[in-house]
């Protein structure tokens, strides 16, 4: 109950970023987000900190990507005083507007009080249009993909962070520059 009162008031992002996916060992982790709140959270739990946080921007179907991650892993291994996230572009978006916080008109029964199933259906049918204009309207200027906020164009493509600003990133699979960076910009 903590962590989630924690996390309502803009904290814990730690403790929610741990349900999402934590692959490796516990001292070399490639933490996944899944969503794009749980995200949210983590990145502002990380702009407190001079830690280096890597955010590897990915695709399940970017081949560069696939080859990228066993060398993402082994400098997690590697580098245990640096922080590795790992972001699916297709999969991590989130909405400035919640479009899931409205409901339909529930057809329950052929009539209620005098309503039959056309006038049920009727109601329904405006109101799917209504949520439609609202989804086009959140479409055009609420949704933010995580890589649109962080500028990444090209797969794959590695954002370093500190005290959540970019402070350097490798767009492509170059395992050497990747590593000769993080070495780099790690503290000390």
């Amino acid at each position: 109950m903590g962590s989630f009162v924690s996390a309502l008031l803009g904290g814990g992002g730690a403790a929610y970023a741990a349900e999402d996916t934590a692959e490796g060992s516990s001292e070399a982790r490639v933490v996944s987000f899944h969503s794009a709140n749980r995200w949210q959270l983590h990145f502002n739990s990380c702009k407190d900190s001079n830690k280096l946080l890597v955010v590897d921007f990915t695709a399940s179907w970017c081949g560069p990507c696939k080859f990228m991650e066993p060398a993402v892993h082994a400098m997690a291994a590697k580098f245990t005083d640096v922080e590795f996230a790992k972001i699916d572009v297709d999969e991590l978006q989130f909405h400035l507007i919640d479009p899931d916080a409205h409901c339909l008109l529930c057809v329950e029964t052929p009539e209620i009080d005098g309503i039959t199933i056309i006038d049920s259906i009727r109601a329904l049918l405006a109101r799917l249009k209504e949520i439609a204009e609202y989804e086009a309207t959140v479409e055009s200027f609420g949704r933010i993909d995580v890589s649109q906020e962080f500028n990444v164009d090209a797969m794959p493509t590695f954002v370093f962070l500190k005290q959540g600003k970019e402070v350097d990133r490798v767009v492509g699979a170059r395992k050497d520059e990747l590593e000769k960076k993080i070495a780099r910009h790690r503290s000390p």
